[in-house]
């Protein structure tokens, strides 16, 4: 599970970023099958409860889908996307040249200066 995600920790080698999702969907199925594995494992003993441990993993799972449901508005549009990574880094140079980028497409220029 940790030799795919070492290309995008900047330990081995510099990448040129902190992080990206594209270079996180081989971790993240490594991921899945490390949570699969470790539940079916978990549900073969017969001493614990196997209604408990469903509910955990569903609510857990829960979490994750309103998660990425909430994600995916922000990513309507360029804009919407760009603004909000404004609110999460607004030191972020290339955050802030996107949202000015978009802002002159549109016409916004006050946006734009901003």
């Amino acid at each position: 599970m940790l030799i795919p995600f070492l290309p995008a920790t900047n330990i081995v080698f510099p990448v040129g970023f902190v992080i990206a999702e594209r270079i996180l969907y081989i971790p993240s199925i490594g991921y899945c099958l490390f949570i699969a594995i470790g539940l079916g494992k978990i549900l073969q003993h017969n001493k614990i409860n196997h209604k408990i441990v469903i509910s955990v993993f569903l609510y857990i799972i829960s979490i994750y889908g309103i998660k990425s449901w909430l994600r995916a508005y922000d990513w309507q549009n360029e804009y919407k996307l760009f603004t909000n990574a404004l609110t999460v880094c607004p030191l972020n140079a290339k955050v802030r040249y996107n949202v000015a980028k978009v802002a002159d497409a549109k016409q916004n220029t006050s946006r734009a200066m901003d």
